[in-house]
């Protein structure tokens, strides 16, 4: 998201300012699948959604990716540690 605000304001200090439908397509256009979701649920709105509430959209869903990716790593770790750890009921 970083890039494309850089990309918006680059152009606009060179005189071309982007409406909110052109940033908007360029934004789904450039993003990874892991936003299929967020791409399908705007193409199929019938209203134009700006840029800020794209923005937001995409916010709370790299909020939840990024929880499902420490759900799956967490319980991992948590594994290897209990399968090497020493056995004290042997002493």
């Amino acid at each position: 998201m970083q890039n494309i605000k850089s990309v918006i304001d680059d152009l606009a200090l060179i005189g071309h300012i982007l409406c909110d439908d052109e940033i908007v397509a360029y934004t789904l256009n450039v993003l990874s699948n892991d936003y299929k979701e967020i791409k399908a649920a705007v193409h199929t709105r019938e209203t134009a959604m700006t840029f800020e509430e794209l923005h937001e959209k995409l916010l709370d869903h790299e909020t939840c990716l990024n929880r499902e990716e420490e759900k799956t790593t967490t319980p991992a770790i948590t594994a290897q540690y209990n399968q090497h750890r020493p056995n004290n009921k042997n002493k």
